[in-house]
């Protein structure tokens, strides 16, 4: 059982701030610079002055920076301490000509050891992201932004309480952004609700988005204990709950994309795909990319099987990939796992990827060979425009293969899974130095 926990946040003073459309942001690993420019215009309290603050602001370093502001707009009243409390979001949203809806519920998550299994990943880490906020985290003293978690409500306790709540309590905000996303907003503080919500939750939590945020954390905690800190309040992180049977959850694939290639590499990826792959061609020459995606959706994504969709550089065709057996790749997998060879991203890492490169996914990032995007259009300028060279289109990771392989305690490739949109920023804020 997870022990999710109300906690004391800190918030917008409504008195000061009644929009909050102007003050949310994505979290800042998906914000590009003119994202960020855009961010800042909007409201100069805007939380991207805390979570992804600009190189020239204050004296240069971002994570001084963001805990000066902080502090600052603590002593004007920006933002004050709330009540003890849950808080819920039922975030809609609009994607491929479909109305989506969500609820995330906010608590605090106690930080553990994965092999505590409360708190379960579900795929690898970049070393660099959890450097760079472990230094956030180091400054401000805070969670800024929640990370992703879900929950398997077979029951429906949870969602029950979660509709209920929706259904009778007063909202304290409702607003829609400029992208077209409606948030609505409550705040649980009734003793006996806040009871009901932990009550319902029985087994454990899976980590959708913020696995190396949840790491950084327990690094901090470490860190903190070993200095003497006997602070509660480091011991959890600030996280959303959603349970995964909620239709508004939307799991997608991140794409590969090969570049800087020798011709010997080239050449052992396609032997790699004639030995191990099932093949199917579909001639894409002079097709409008809207038709080449319409394949991609008909072939890859509504697919039973793992699929993988590979376009080279000059190619007039989309090539279908499916393992031929996957009894005789089971000796280039790495892990055991029966689910492992029915996902594309592993089969992508383990049958494609590491053989024919001869390094792991994370050193071919590092080399420059591997990159990712979540929209098979830029995987498809990108070829065009000869930035890279080969495209790899996978479908996505079904929410029970994804929980399966976190209980089996295994982990899938970096960039497997991509849940959106992501959960906002700049609702509540999680203060440690209490």
């Amino acid at each position: 059982m997870v022990e999710l926990k109300p906690f004391t946040g800190t918030r917008y003073n409504s008195e000061l701030i009644s929009d909050l459309s102007s003050t949310i942001a994505p979290p800042y690993d998906v914000i590009s610079q003119k994202e960020q420019d855009e961010l800042y215009a909007k409201n100069p309290f805007n939380v991207i002055r805390l979570e992804y603050p600009k190189p020239q602001d204050g004296d240069g370093n971002p994570y001084t920076t963001s805990a000066l502001t902080l502090q600052e707009w603590k002593k004007n009243g920006i933002l004050k301490d709330d009540k003890l409390s849950f808080y819920l979001l039922r975030h809609s949203f609009d994607f491929q000509g479909r109305y989506y809806e969500r609820l995330e519920l906010l608590g605090a998550v106690p930080i553990q050891p994965w092999s505590h299994g409360s708190v379960l990943p579900h795929e690898h880490t970049g070393e660099s992201a959890k450097l760079d906020r472990l230094n956030m985290l180091r400054a401000t003293k805070t969670n800024i932004s929640p990370i992703m978690t879900v929950y398997d409500d077979n029951s429906n306790k949870l969602t029950e309480i979660l509709n209920s709540i929706v259904k009778t309590l007063p909202l304290i905000s409702e607003f829609v952004t400029d992208d077209n996303e409606k948030y609505t907003f409550w705040q649980i503080t009734d003793p006996q609700r806040i009871e009901a919500i932990q009550n319902s939750i029985q087994g454990p939590l899976y980590i959708a988005d913020g696995h190396h945020r949840y790491e950084t954390s327990l690094n901090y905690q470490n860190e903190e204990n070993a200095s003497g800190n006997l602070s509660t309040a480091i011991n959890y992180i600030m996280a959303s709950v959603t349970p995964i049977q909620d239709p508004g959850l939307v799991s997608l694939p991140y794409h590969r994309m090969l570049q800087n290639l020798s011709q010997d590499q080239i050449n052992r990826i396609l032997r790699q795909m004639s030995v191990y792959f099932e093949s199917r061609s579909f001639n894409i020459n002079g097709k409008p990319k809207e038709a080449i995606y319409e394949l991609i959706e008909d072939q890859v994504y509504q697919t039973p099987d793992a699929t993988i969709g590979f376009i080279d550089d000059g190619m007039d065709e989309l090539l279908v990939l499916t393992i031929k057996d996957p009894e005789a790749a089971q000796g280039l997998f790495s892990s055991e796992s029966d689910i492992w060879a029915k996902l594309s991203p592993c089969i992508f890492s383990d049958v494609l990827l590491k053989p024919s490169l001869g390094m792991l996914q994370q050193e071919a990032e590092d080399r420059g060979f591997l990159t990712y995007t979540r929209d098979p259009f830029e995987a498809l300028e990108k070829l065009d425009s000869k930035q890279v060279e080969q495209v790899f289109i996978l479908d996505g990771v079904p929410m029970d293969r994804m929980t399966k392989i976190a209980q089996e305690g295994e982990r899938l490739p970096h960039k497997s899974t991509y849940f959106h949109p992501k959960v906002a920023t700049g609702f509540v804020l999680n203060t440690l130095d209490r």
